[in-house]
């Protein structure tokens, strides 16, 4: 039997009631939701756009982003970026939600819009659904259940190996530096490296020009410009003559997203603004050991940062960081030692996150296949 989804709405209760958004479906462990960080009272959802749902229904996300599928195991209440389903007598709420999760696909090209997609009551209602006779549709989930309780402990246990090897490195940095601090003498980074800052103004953006590198461009150790500014030569040139970057310099974010630190290793074409610069001589400093040190130093710029909004580190708080003072084949050999062992994490973490991949995959495969057997 084919049929069209019906989005129906059943009357209010008293008190308050569970509010649902698209947000806190993203954030849902499993199917089931009973408890959301916010409620709304009759009185408020009688004078808002907000609908409410009776137990055991099916509430999906239908903008931003759609296809986020929940059931709710008590009467909810949701904003207009949801939609509710109320299963009838033909078909089970299990089998409507494992439907729901196997057409996201579908749901997100029917959707519409420019700013953001979104997919309206009436579309939603004209999708067409397979309902087997209620005992096979029992049998499908049944099945489904089983083969997906398997595939996320597979998955639980890819993400704790995930989260130990990335445990590995950092506890191996920071006993290496520990070892160091021991035996090594330390002294003021003003007095032992250039440190300075980019600019703090605000120059006027133009189409086209030279970057403008801030610490939003500073990601996961390497220098990110798909999402930049770009500022004219003459502004350029102007920051340029107090904060010049040069190969082998290291750059890291002092406001918002403390630490972040990277190397540049390609001739540099931008400015900065509002990012700590550390001036390398490669006679003196190897620029990979400075990073590794900063980076090891994150939970204590991080402890020791300033403001309220937008936490910072200050100028002065970097000068006057102690860093130890090794022979440039020293800090050569202690840095090559850590990226080999970060090489080797990095190549556990790639391995363990392609088999999470592979899993989701499989996921939606069986998904897929029992639902696609069904309606052939």
């Amino acid at each position: 039997m084919v049929e069209r989804l019906i989005l129906k709405k059943s009357r209010t209760g008293g008190g308050e009631v569970e509010w649902l958004t698209p947000k806190d479906m993203g954030r849902l462990e499993g199917r089931y939701v009973s408890k959301t960080e916010r409620q709304i009272t009759e009185q408020g959802l009688e004078n808002c756009s907000a609908k409410l749902v009776s137990e055991n229904s099916v509430i999906i996300s239908c903008r931003a982003p759609i296809g986020h599928v929940a059931i709710n195991e008590v009467p909810m209440s949701f904003n207009q970026g949801c939609k509710g389903l109320i299963p009838n007598e033909k078909i089970t709420t299990e089998f409507l939600y494992y439907f729901l999760v196997s057409s996201k696909k579908l749901l997100n090209e029917l959707g519409t819009g420019t700013t953001f997609k979104e997919i309206s009551a009436k579309t939603l209602s004209n999708v067409s659904i397979h309902i087997p006779p209620l005992a096979e549709q029992q049998r499908i989930v049944a099945k489904l259940d089983a083969a997906f309780a398997k595939i996320d402990k597979a998955m639980e246990i890819t993400q704790k190996s995930l989260a130990s090897a990335e445990n590995i490195f950092t506890s191996y940095q920071r006993n290496l530096f520990d070892k160091i601090a021991s035996n090594a003498e330390f002294k003021k980074m003003g007095e032992y490296y250039d440190v300075r800052d980019g600019t703090h103004d605000s120059p006027k953006y133009v189409e086209e020009g030279y970057p403008l590198v801030t610490s939003k461009n500073l990601k996961s150790g390497k220098l990110d410009l798909t999402n930049v500014k770009f500022i004219s030569e003459t502004d350029y040139n102007q920051i340029c003559q107090r904060s010049a970057v040069d190969v082998g310099d290291i750059l890291m974010a002092m406001i918002g997203t403390i630490g972040n630190p990277i190397v540049i290793y390609e001739p540099p074409e931008f400015a900065i603004k509002n990012v700590a610069l550390f001036k390398i001589n490669p006679n003196f400093h190897s620029s990979e050991f400075l990073k590794f040190y900063l980076l090891n130093s994150t939970k204590k710029l991080l402890t020791d940062a300033n403001g309220t909004t937008q936490k910072f580190v200050s100028l002065g708080y970097l000068r006057a960081m102690e860093v130890p003072v090794l022979p440039l084949a020293k800090q050569k050999e202690f840095a090559e030692d850590l990226y080999n062992v970060g090489q080797a994490v990095d190549n556990r973490k790639n391995a363990l996150s392609l088999k999470n991949k592979e899993l989701i995959n499989l996921k939606s495969a069986i998904l897929a296949q029992e639902l696609r057997s069904e309606a052939a």
